[in-house]
Order: structure tokens, then sequence, then C-alpha cells
């Protein structure tokens, strides 16, 4: 029984510190930072080249820096104009989702954010998609092919320029009634043909 108890309370720890590493995931291209500077708050796109253009200061090189690195340059970057320097920054991955989801688009989304979560911003799985067949795929490959409507599997963390595609249902699964009556039909004929 301690076992088990030891056991769960790793497993919950490990599960409730997963949304923090991944907020804590390196800043990319691509991505937007939410600016938080005294009572103002900025969303500013982070340019092809790491820089970010901050207000009245200018370019600030943040990629490949965790958010909380990137506030401490950015906080230093402001203690040349500022006295007080208070600095919160949000990275938000820039993530598309695609396919059979009725508003496909390209979403800012937290970096706490996973793959069920940006699919419910698209409104859900639409009604001619598969929920056992949801792709992501990075930097142009295939990186996970979700065929499971389980919690864990819809978990998969994601990264800026990811892009998230929900395929279409076989179209023998969304036309059962033309199936049966295709058969009934085809039954009907070979009946009347064989009497």
């Amino acid at each position: 029984m301690r076992r088990f108890t030891l056991l769960t309370i790793t497993f919950l720890l490990a599960s409730a510190s997963a949304p923090v590493a991944r907020a804590q995931a390196p800043i990319r291209p691509g991505d937007r930072l939410i600016v938080v500077l005294a009572d103002t708050v900025d969303t500013l796109p982070l340019r092809a080249d790491g820089h970010v253009v901050l207000p009245r200061l200018g370019p600030l090189h943040v990629a490949g820096l965790a958010p909380s690195v990137a506030e401490d340059s950015v906080s230093r970057a402001y203690t040349r104009i500022f006295a007080r320097r208070d600095v919160r920054i949000t990275a938000l991955r820039r993530v598309v989702v695609t396919g059979e989801v009725p508003r496909g688009d390209v979403f800012f989304v937290d970096a706490t954010v996973g793959l069920a979560e940006a699919i419910a911003l698209a409104g859900g799985v639409g009604p001619e998609g598969n929920r056992r067949r949801i792709e992501l795929w990075r930097g142009g490959a295939m990186v996970a092919r979700v065929r499971s409507t389980s919690g864990a599997a819809l978990q998969q963390p994601l990264e800026s320029g990811d892009i998230v595609l929900v395929a279409r249902e076989n179209w023998w699964l969304r036309n059962p009634f033309v199936i049966v009556s295709l058969l009934s039909s085809a039954v009907s004929l070979f009946i009347a043909l064989s009497l």
C-alpha cells in the first residue's frame, strides 16, 4: 500500500510539473511574447532573426531563451530608461490547426496548451473528422499520430510552427446507410433475377 501511495504521489507531481516545464520551453522565431511592464501590456511578434522589438528600446535577441531568462534580459534592458523594472513575459506558440475542424486557423497558444486544447480552439473535431487519426507535424515531418481519444494521447506538447491535422473519417464509415442501401438493392436484384 505504501508503494502504491508513493507511486501515485510521484505520478501526480510529474503530471503537475509537465505544464510548468512546457512553459519554460525555449522561445522560438514565430512565437509572440506578451510583455507586461508596469501598467502596459504589449503582444510582440518574435522576428525570424530571433529578435523582439521592445517599445522604447528597439530589438533584443531572445530566441532560444526560456521565458524566465528572457524576463531577466528584458528587465535589465529596461533599467536603462525606467527606475522600476518589473517585467513579466509569456511566450505564445504559433500553431496551425487544420483538416476536419470547423474553424481551422493559425492560433497563438500558451506553452502549456497541448494537442487537445489546440483542437478545441478550432471548434473540436468536425462531423466528418476522425478522432482516431490526428497527426502532429513539426518541421515538415510527422512527429506523432494519435490513434486514441484518451487524455494521455492528446496531451502531446506543442511547439511553435507545429501543424495539427485532423484527418477525414473513411467514406464507408461516414455513409453506412448508403452501403446498407446498396447491399439491399443488390440482394433484391439477385432475388428478382433468380426467380
